[in-house]
């Protein structure tokens, strides 16, 4: 993961695109597991 961030981070552009589609799976990755631990907690 650190190695595509170096490696994108070269590339301008292709760093926003590539932020682009991973911030949202970022996103829904932290929001599932906050789902998944209250369910577990409950």
């Amino acid at each position: 993961m650190c190695e595509n961030s170096c490696h994108y981070s070269i590339y301008g552009k292709k760093e926003e695109v590539f932020s682009g589609i991973l911030t949202p799976k970022i996103t829904f990755f932290v929001t599932f597991c906050k789902v998944v631990l209250k369910t577990v907690l409950a």
